[in-house]
């Protein structure tokens, strides 16, 4: 059946590189194909050949399914996956005749039959889906006239000579290898032009070996660390909230959990007794049993054995690195992350788990059972990741400061409490006017969802193309535009570009990519002041040299400045700030106004607060501060823009769960003075509003 044509075209550059490189394989060509180590791509396609016909199928039995896994490299790669998906039957016999069929004969594309195979109840493909390495190679086995293997060789290969199909966030695998076969099937002409036919292998096992003599010629020095087969047992495992002590354990070679009210896990025999020392430790928690941190800290302490092979995790879709197991557990008091065992970690990078693949929630993991999330891990970071780089023991990677992970939809979802359409709405409205004013009740995280929206718009998290100010009332044009500074030494004066100037300056040089520029407290500053004639230019139909303008300070000779279209703006406001007037109506026609509100009374947030507060601590937030937020919002003085946001309850400690006494610290501290502002000539009403969030505590 003819591929699918998905119109990806491969530059002259790079065409360029690769008839460089195919006259170097053709000096090395009978060489490779005749060395004994490489029979084995014979062996391989002759086996499927002559299982994959039609009257093969009809008969063939358990003992002739299972010699396909011997012929498959990413079974190979994981033993565990193998023994469960060719150790045993998973279906009856007819059920796996019929799906090997339909993969060789069935109606549809290839990429069609891939996706059946991977999404079908009907597909005998237990244990066999993994993250597509299997059914890659089959399918490419059955098509090799048209296909190559895309196994991680070729994918760095292909990267290599600039062939990267780069495909967008949310392919499946069937996409991906259809997508990934329509860039690299554009050289099959060209090999054979310079090469020539070398075997009586279709032309894409001879083109995947072009691509397997680029991996081990040019890029063996940079491979990196593959995961061993022979692990026999596999853990996710969660350095921290956020992955925020992975810098440390790696540092030290080790894996930890915190738990600081607990002793030495191997003392306690068995998961039980550490459920008990847990209720005594955190005895507002007795009345349900803490099972699964129970299971956490027993495994932790007794399960986990030298050679295991260990995923660290960030949230439920990102590994951050692997590594092997070294020692024994340690108790060491006195140090974050108390409870350690030596861990040979082997790689560190960022690796996006396939779209509507979750990990677990619990600090560790046991997957061993969990064959195709072993599988799917294994394949994963076998491919390099995202920035992924091995490291060698005992030194900390600089990438670990500086990585650029991927970012979207749903990790926003994750990260904020706000509605999916909300946030799809809101980067909407910055791709399209450029310039959006995030406006809040003071507590709602306005610079920290601002962040995460940055992320979402630029697809990653790439701080280095994020700009942040703060207006204040002292702030102008010299500081924001352009303004004269004194020099160093008292030798006059040098005129020197304000912060969003020197902003646009750089993004211009990156045409291709978002930047974002955000502005804390926009309404405080003096808009025509701060911003000048930029005032104009930031519109969103303005951002060309077409309406490019001498600013206030230019030289003779200097072009005209612009805003570039790649520059967004994202204004933050306050909306309880009784000191500022109006907001500039100026402001107002160059800006979309969105609004951020507190999260009490959503499911999501309610979720997060059982996660980190005792559960009656986590109702009664809910509750109160709706109530509060009620009264606040219907009183004439105040209004919608003066409730209480809800990041005053979402600091927290990891493995910690807050109590009536964090809470009280909370509402005195930080809440009580500030409804003594709002209702500064209502004493009775603030202390009555102050006792209904302390009812019930002791005083």
């Amino acid at each position: 059946m003819t591929p699918k044509d998905t119109s990806i075209t491969i530059s002259p550059e790079c065409l360029e590189k690769v008839r460089g490189e195919l006259v170097d394989f053709k000096r090395e060509s009978k060489e490779w194909f005749g060395s004994a180590k490489r029979s084995f791509i014979h062996d391989f396609h002759t086996f499927f050949k002559e299982f994959f016909t039609e009257d093969n199928l009809a008969s063939a039995e358990w003992t002739d399914i299972k010699k396909i896994g011997d012929r498959i490299h990413a079974m190979n790669q994981v033993a565990l996956a193998k023994a469960r998906a060719f150790g045993n039957p998973n279906y009856p016999i007819e059920q796996y005749r019929e799906t090997f069929h339909y993969l060789a004969f069935g109606d549809g594309s290839v990429e069609d039959r891939m996706r059946w195979f991977m999404t079908s109840d009907e597909s005998a493909s237990k244990y066999l889906r993994g993250s597509g390495g299997a059914i890659s190679e089959i399918m490419a086995q059955l098509n090799a006239d048209q296909y190559i293997l895309w196994n991680r060789r070729d994918q760095e290969a292909c990267k290599y000579l600039g062939l990267d199909p780069n495909p967008p966030r949310g392919l499946d695998v069937a996409a991906s290898f259809e997508r990934a076969n329509t860039v690299v099937r554009q050289i099959f002409p060209l090999y054979k032009e310079i090469v020539g036919r070398q075997t009586d292998l279709p032309i894409g096992l001879e083109v995947d070996q072009f691509l397997s003599w680029i991996y081990e010629t040019k890029l063996s020095h940079n491979e990196h660390p593959v995961p061993p087969a022979d692990a026999q047992r596999a853990w996710v495992f969660s350095p921290g909230r956020n992955a925020d002590q992975m810098e440390m354990l790696y540092r030290d070679g080790d894996m930890g959990i915190n738990w600081v009210d607990l002793a030495n896990l191997t003392t306690y025999h068995n998961a039980e007794e550490v459920m008990r020392a847990l209720q005594q430790a955190y005895p507002r928690d007795s009345e349900r049993r803490p099972t699964n941190n129970a299971r956490t800290c027993f495994d932790f302490g007794h399960s986990i054995q030298e050679g295991d092979l260990v995923f660290a995790k960030k949230g439920r879709r990102e590994i951050v690195a692997w590594g092997i197991v070294r020692g024994p557990y340690r108790f060491e008091a006195g140090r974050d992350m108390r409870h350690r065992r030596k861990i040979d970690w082997k790689a560190l990078g960022h690796w996006i788990l396939p779209v509507g693949v979750n990990l677990g929630l619990k600090t560790l993991t046991d997957i061993t059972g969990d064959v195709e999330q072993v599988q799917m891990l294994v394949e994963l970071v076998q491919a390099g990741g995202v920035n992924a780089a091995p490291q060698k023991a005992g030194s900390l990677p600089s990438p670990i400061a500086t990585m650029v992970f991927p970012y979207d939809l749903d990790q926003a979802c994750q990260d904020v409490f706000i509605p999916r359409e909300t946030i799809a709405g809101i980067v909407d409205r910055l791709t399209r006017k450029l310039n959006v004013v995030l406006q809040g009740p003071p507590g709602v995280g306005k610079t920290y969802v601002a962040r995460r929206l940055a992320w979402l718009l630029m697809e990653e998290k790439d701080d280095s193309r994020i700009g942040l100010v703060q207006f204040h009332q002292s702030m102008g044009y010299e500081d924001f535009v352009q303004g004269f500074r004194p020099q160093s030494g008292g030798a006059g004066f040098r005129r020197k570009d304000g912060a969003f100037l020197d902003f646009c300056r750089r993004a211009s040089q990156d045409p291709g990519r978002k930047w974002v520029f955000i502005i804390d407290e926009i309404n405080r500053g003096n808009i025509s002041k701060i911003f000048g004639e930029l005032l104009m230019l930031i519109e969103h139909d303005k951002r060309s040299a077409r309406y490019a303008a001498r600013l206030a300070l230019h030289e003779d000779g200097e072009a005209p400045f612009f805003v570039p279209k790649n520059v967004h703006i994202m204004g933050l406001m306050n909306t309880a700030d009784r000191s500022l007037a109006v907001v500039d109506h100026a402001l107002r026609r160059r800006f979309s106004f969105m609004d951020i509100t507190p999260a009490f009374g959503q499911s999501e947030f309610r979720t997060w607060l059982g996660r980190y507060w005792e559960d009656d601590v986590a109702e009664a937030i809910d509750a109160r501060l709706q109530e509060l937020n009620r009264l606040i919002a219907a009183d004439r003085d105040l209004g919608e823009g003066f409730r209480i946001g809800h990041s005053h309850f979402c600091d927290h400690q990891p493995d910690i769960k807050q109590n009536w006494d964090d809470y009280r610290t909370i509402i005195e501290a930080d809440l009580a003075p500030l409804l003594k502002e709002y209702w500064f000539d209502r004493p009775t009403d603030v202390a009555s509003r102050i006792d209904a969030l302390l009812d019930g505590m002791d005083a």
